[in-house]
């Protein structure tokens, strides 16, 4: 049964009417049942409050009274002193439970039921913990706490009726502040999902910006790698790749035609560190013996070399220099001297030399690479970000799903709370 219905009353069976309210609407519509609905248990609580004072100022009279009372008559000492004990005993728990049904009882629900709650178990607790004071306490006072315990005896039936009273208020009001509660809820979930959606748009606006941007650097890149800069720059690399290869061959070259005449070379070098032998250049003589390439880099015209070469001959011909195969190395000495491999590789190798630092160079003055690469960052930068709010948006997305089925699950609860036996009451959230 819904609040409305039970505000009103059933009413007879005939065809269901549907009725659109807006949340303003259902929340005036409660907080107005509500008023109603309070005030008129308010009045009613108010005149059972003012007698449970007007009882607790008459149970106050009596304790003093009870308070005040001696017995003259002769009895056991002890059995005094234990009376008048727990005649105190009882007097101050009485005054106790008084404090707390003296308390204002507010003037809002909520105030109200606290009253009650409070006093209710103060009243229980008096009784409950007077039963043993009030066994001694009639033994030589029965007389005077007669009236507390009849005044008492009216008070806990007057919090009896304020229990039917707040029960009855409790059945109609408590349903009324659910759905009011619920209404609540939702003006928060539609706070909540506004900003949501806030955010959605906002990051939804973002990410066809960085879309826009990744297409533009996709265009920038592909403008650059088809441009004519680009293309002369790697006709440079791969010519410097082909002039590397070239020197590569020049160095296994010099290697092959050096291995026939190294250990001459060695030879002649002992004769010459034995002083049989003298040159200028020591130093290169022996960087011919470590590292050919490097020495014709440094042996201009190979001048040096070609001397050497002709000394080795004149050496291993006077047998200064003894060599297996020496037939063989003396043919291999006169053709590089009479073909002048030597000065024409040393020429071949400082043109490639020479030429490949000039590319070097020219590679890295082209700012095509760093172009390229900075767009290439760039679009890395950009798909990393798209990544990421991709996510935050189906983060966010599900965020407002959750919120959206929050939203209508409460709604179809209100409209239940809210519904009559012959109207149907559709609330509109949104």
């Amino acid at each position: 049964m819904g609040i409305i219905e039970k505000l009103f009353g059933k009413k007879q069976e005939k065809k269901e009417t549907v009725e659109t309210l807006s949340i303003e609407d259902a929340s005036s519509l409660l907080s107005k049942k509500f008023a109603e609905e309070f005030q008129s248990r308010k009045e009613s609580f108010d005149m059972v409050y003012g007698e449970m004072q007007s009882v607790a100022s008459e149970i106050r009279r009596d304790l003093i009274e009870l308070e005040k009372a001696n017995f003259t008559d002769k009895v056991d000492f002890q059995l005094l002193q234990n009376t008048i004990a727990h005649k105190k005993s009882f007097i101050n728990k009485m005054r106790i439970m008084l404090v707390q049904v003296n308390k204002p009882a507010g003037s809002d629900f909520d105030s109200i039921l606290d009253f009650h709650r409070a006093t209710s178990s103060a009243i229980f607790e008096a009784d409950e913990k007077t039963v043993n004071d009030y066994y001694f306490l009639k033994e030589l006072f029965e007389k005077e706490a007669e009236n507390t315990i009849r005044e008492f005896k009216a008070l806990s039936k007057l919090s009896k009726n304020l229990d039917g009273l707040i029960e009855s208020g409790k059945e109609r009001l408590i349903p009324i502040r659910d759905a009011q509660q619920e209404i609540s809820s939702i003006k928060e979930e539609l706070i909540n999902f506004g900003q949501k959606e806030g955010q959605l748009s906002s990051l939804q606006t973002n990410l066809m910006e960085l879309k826009e941007n990744h297409d533009k650097a996709e265009k920038d890149l592909n403008s650059i790698v088809t441009g004519k800069e680009w293309i002369e720059f790697n006709k440079m690399l791969d010519e410097k790749k082909n002039i590397e290869s070239e020197i590569e061959s020049l160095k296994l070259e010099i290697f092959q035609k050096f291995s026939s005449i190294n250990r001459p070379l060695k030879k002649f070098n002992n004769l010459v560190q034995r002083d049989i032998e003298k040159i200028g250049n020591g130093k290169l003589l022996a960087l011919y013996i470590d590292s050919q390439y490097d020495a014709i880099l440094a042996d201009k015209n190979c001048e040096f070399i070609n001397s050497i070469l002709k000394k080795i001959q004149a050496s291993i011909s006077d047998n200064k220099i003894d060599i297996r195969d020496k037939e063989k190395v003396l043919s291999e000495i006169k053709w590089m001297l009479e073909n002048n491999f030597l000065a024409d590789i040393s020429n071949r190798i400082h043109f490639a030399t020479e030429k490949l630092e000039n590319l070097k160079s020219a590679i890295e003055n082209q700012k095509v690479l760093d172009s390229k690469n900075k767009v290439e960052n760039e679009l890395k930068g950009i798909n990393e970000k798209i990544k990421m709010m991709g996510v935050e948006v189906q983060r966010v997305g599900s965020q407002i799903e959750k919120i959206n089925q929050s939203i209508q699950d409460k709604k179809d609860n209100l409209e239940k709370l809210l519904a009559l036996a012959d109207r149907k009451i559709i609330v509109k959230v949104k």
